[in-house]
């Protein structure tokens, strides 16, 4: 009985192994080998991504097997590639900065025997806006950029901004203990996010002369806009009585 058991085993797990085993060689050395190359499918990416981008280089390509069970997921439904690729001209030195970036890729998958790439999805479009995406980065960091004097100017028409937030909100009188700035940095607003880098004075202090009373207020500045907004972080206990 129990080498019957241990026979169905063997002969179950054969029946399961042998399939999968054949299609991941059919998978590596067909699909994702003779038919990458036949159907040109770098080339043809190649030359679709330098239309919008300029001159390219593909530096490698990572697969994606319909046998790769992903978790969460599952096993994708087309067997993919991913073409990873460089732009010829770009300015390493900007790589991160406000979104900017000197690589990408472009995502193909196999159906019906053939190679095919959507250009629409969310992904392939970044690719192909590349470079425009990147001029915009730098055109944006360009205006997030402060010299000394800028800053300067913004930190002080701050400090006015809390004094008087807090004067015409509360009738409070704003004694202020310590400062910190912060450069290009995300918005608090919960509406009407700005979708840019934002500017920000942090300003610790109390309300009129106790000490007791702390308050927190911090004035974000918008370079896109130039506007200014204030509002209260933290407000203690006594400062509400």
């Amino acid at each position: 009985m129990l080498a019957y058991y241990v026979l169905s085993c063997i002969v179950l797990g054969i029946a399961l192994f042998v399939p999968l085993a054949m299609y991941h060689f059919y998978e590596e050395n067909y699909i994702f080998a003779k038919q990458v190359q036949e159907q040109r499918i770098e080339e043809k990416v190649k030359h679709e991504v330098e239309k919008t981008n300029g001159p390219i280089k593909i530096t490698y390509v990572t697969k994606e097997s319909r046998m790769q069970a992903n978790e969460g997921t599952g096993s994708p439904e087309y067997s993919k590639i991913n073409i990873h690729f460089e732009l010829a001209s770009c300015d390493a030195q900007n790589e991160g900065k406000s979104g900017f970036s000197c690589k990408s890729s472009v995502e193909a998958y196999y159906k019906d025997k053939k190679w095919l790439v959507d250009y629409n999805s969310e992904e392939n479009t970044r690719a192909l806006n590349l470079s425009k995406d990147n001029q915009h980065a730098v055109e944006l960091e360009k205006q997030l950029a402060l010299t000394p004097e800028e800053e300067m100017n913004i930190r002080n028409i701050s400090e006015l901004k809390a004094i008087q937030y807090m004067k015409n909100e509360y009738n409070f009188d704003l004694t202020i203990v310590e400062k910190a700035f912060d450069k290009h940095t995300s918005s608090y607003k919960k509406e009407n996010r700005p979708s840019n880098a934002i500017h920000a004075l942090t300003i610790e202090g109390y309300v009129n002369t106790d000490a007791q009373k702390n308050v927190t207020v911090r004035v974000e500045y918008n370079p896109i806009t130039m506007k200014y907004w204030t509002h209260i972080t933290e407000m203690g206990d006594e400062a509400k009585k």
